[in-house]
């Protein structure tokens, strides 16, 4: 809560594009942190400072890239607020079966699927900011 408090007021403050790659560094951080503790068994405090660290960037990412979303869609603000929870939602349920997919003693695949979807996020903000830079 207290970092999606300040990734709000970063976005006023700084720029919502740098709010958000911050965030997203630090979720893809914390992310790539689990898959290490995952891989090489480290101690639970790895585990907790990692998911920490992850859960904090995605809290700082929600302001802005909600309000990027939704930027460019004033006339339809409720449809596309709508599509946006919807994208969550789906992601997150298609997602969860492939956390679970070696049962709940291998914490392997929640590395595996909190890593590639902050690297894809990641990968999704700079391909959005390069053909945004272009077309301007």
């Amino acid at each position: 809560m207290i970092f999606g408090f300040i990734g709000g007021r970063l976005s006023e403050r700084w720029s919502e594009r740098g709010t958000l790659a911050v965030g997203l560094v630090m979720a893809l951080a914390g992310a790539l942190g689990l898959l290490a503790t995952a891989l090489l068994h480290l101690p639970l405090i790895a585990i907790i400072l990692s998911l920490f660290t992850m859960v904090s960037g995605v809290a700082v990412t929600s302001p802005p890239a909600t309000s990027l979303a939704l930027k460019d869609y004033p006339d339809i603000a409720g449809t596309a607020s709508s599509l946006l929870g919807l994208a969550r939602f789906a992601f997150g349920g298609l997602a969860a079966p492939l956390v679970g997919i070696s049962g709940a003693n291998d914490p392997v695949p929640f590395g595996v699927v909190a890593a590639v979807a902050a690297g894809a996020a990641a990968l999704s903000l700079g391909l959005v900011k390069v053909s945004g830079s272009s077309s301007r």
